[in-house]
């Protein structure tokens, strides 16, 4: 697979636009196989809520494989409706994220969801 090529590990930021349902829960699972733990930036640009079926565990693993400064992005699309997309993130997100303000002064891995209205949902990795 790609994810096992040398240049793979180095990797330092990934963007997709308009990924299929399913490319991004694949992507996750490549990375954390490969166990590659150089990204910087993980973007993924005009999607669904849909992408946020991910398995909670690859992606726990991926998130926290990556280095201090780690940021995710996502924006959704125009259409995307604000309650859809609350409920899925606390199913993905709410055992091992907190919600708020992101604080990008601090060396934390940070989550950014973007709808069009420019309502953002900021996650952070609970302390453990």
């Amino acid at each position: 697979m790609i994810c096992n090529a040398p240049a793979f590990k180095n990797l330092k930021h990934f963007t997709t636009l308009k990924p299929a349902d399913s490319s991004v829960s694949t992507w996750i699972e490549a990375f954390a196989e490969s166990e590659c733990t150089s990204l910087k930036g993980f973007n993924v640009f005009d999607t669904s809520p849909s992408v946020f079926k991910i398995d909670k565990n690859v992606f726990l693993k991926f998130f926290k494989a990556q280095p201090d400064n780690f940021i995710m992005n996502f924006q959704m699309y125009e259409e995307t409706k604000p309650d859809r997309v609350a409920d899925v993130l606390k199913d993905l997100f709410g055992k091992h994220f907190e919600r708020g303000e992101v604080d990008y002064s601090r060396k934390k891995k940070i989550i950014n969801i973007r709808l069009k209205t420019n309502l953002r949902f900021g996650y952070t990795l609970r302390d453990d």
